[in-house]
């Protein structure tokens, strides 16, 4: 006979049971609320082709601003008058000044030795006060010259006079018949005779007196020519003492204190500082933007000062172009000759604009791919960008303000859609 499971049967009241079903739904509720809680997470794990560390990746945010398209430059500081001073003679120098002092000028800052040229000063001051006294001799000469021939005039004038009067006297007589006519012959005679006499003696004055002014003349002239002469030495020895031509500060010395040196032999050259440019480095791929007028940006410092620039080399070294900046206003009393300095070149400004900081992901997406963070994830995006400026892109499209982007090298991504991004 088979026996049935009554043994084996318990008696279960309804609270017992009402237990044991709470024991089973418990579990299965927290089971499904924590399903639900972590289904976002595990769908982005699904989705997502890989995984990076947050902390390795440098995040930035879409922005609407204005955007400055400008180059960063290196450049140093240039004098734009930097005078060099020359030997203005041969001789021995005797230097005032010393590299780096401040001049005025005007001011003395060398002084060349040349005993000959003062000598030889010397020997033409006194030729030509050999020349003058020599003049005042001629002059002197001359007046008595002058006196000699008025007194011959004067007396061949008292000749004729009384030759006139004489032929007077002998006219009456002869009317008179009391002279015979061989005396009335000679008074004419006579008076032909003084007549010549004197006209003789005004044309010899009167050459004589041109001749002896003329040689005065000469000797002014000699003695004129002898004092330019003098004046020049006096110019040339004057010139041996150099003044500074601007004021600045005393640059290289060329030469050493007696040096021995030629004519137009560098001596030193002096800076004016206050016509300081400033010398910049430019890439030639920037060349055709850039323009004169264009503003520069220069840091000192802690400050900004600001520029314009001035001059464009017309040649390339090195694949750089030489360019000139003019300060807008007063660089400050702090600048130094070749002073290190950088800068950037505006070369537009663009108003209302998405912009995003420069980064790494412009290159590794060849500037047509970005990955937008957002909610953990990183997804990639195809994007536009424009204009570039230091710091900044212009993104034409493909991202909305406040967006936040990786800007950091996204090769690690390797080009999967999304990424999930790990705290």
């Amino acid at each position: 006979m088979i026996r049935d499971t009554a043994s084996q049967d318990r008696t279960v009241n309804k609270s017992t049971r009402r237990w044991l079903r709470a024991r089973l739904v418990v579990p299965v509720g927290v089971v499904l609320v924590a399903g639900v809680i972590a289904w976002p997470v595990m769908s982005r794990v699904v989705a997502s082709g890989g995984s990076v560390d947050r902390a390795g990746l440098r995040l930035a945010q879409v922005e609407r601003g204005e955007l400055v398209r400008d180059i960063s430059v290196q450049g140093k500081v240039v004098a734009a008058v930097k005078p060099i001073v020359y030997s203005p003679a041969a001789g021995r120098v005797a230097l005032k000044v010393r590299a780096g002092d401040a001049v005025h000028a005007g001011d003395l800052i060398a002084v060349i030795q040349n005993p000959d040229l003062v000598s030889r000063r010397a020997q033409e001051q006194s030729r030509l006060d050999s020349l003058a006294s020599s003049v005042q001799r001629e002059q002197i000469q001359t007046q008595m010259d002058k006196l000699a021939l008025k007194e011959q005039l004067d007396l061949a004038q008292v000749e004729l006079t009384a030759a006139e009067r004489e032929l007077r006297r002998a006219t009456l007589a002869h009317q008179k018949n009391a002279i015979s006519e061989q005396d009335y012959e000679k008074a004419q005679d006579e008076l032909d005779r003084a007549k010549l006499e004197h006209g003789h003696r005004l044309e010899e004055t009167t050459l004589k007196t041109q001749r002896l002014e003329l040689e005065l003349t000469i000797r002014k002239h000699d003695a004129r020519r002898q004092a330019l002469l003098v004046e020049d030495l006096d110019r040339q020895i004057a010139e041996l003492s150099i003044p500074s031509p601007v004021t600045g500060v005393v640059g290289n010395l060329e030469v050493e204190e007696k040096d021995a040196v030629v004519e137009f032999q560098p001596l030193l050259s002096v800076v004016d500082l206050s016509a300081l440019e400033v010398e910049l480095d430019v890439p030639e791929t920037y060349v055709e933007e850039l323009v004169p007028g264009l503003a520069v940006e220069l840091g000192h410092g802690n400050a900004e000062i600001a520029g314009r620039l001035a001059s464009i080399s017309p040649e390339i070294e090195g694949g750089r172009v030489k360019c000139r900046v003019r300060f807008s206003g007063e660089p400050g009393t702090e600048l130094r000759q070749n002073q290190q300095m950088a800068g950037r070149i505006l070369l537009e400004r663009k108003a209302d604009v998405l912009t995003v900081a420069r980064g790494a992901f412009l290159q590794s997406g060849g500037g047509h791919i970005a990955y937008v963070v957002d909610d953990g994830v990183a997804r990639r995006r195809a994007i536009r960008t424009g204009a570039t400026s230091v710091s900044r892109i212009e993104v034409t499209s493909g991202l909305a303000e406040g967006e936040t982007i990786v800007t950091s090298d996204t090769t690690q991504f390797a080009g999967e859609d999304q990424v999930l991004v790990i705290d």
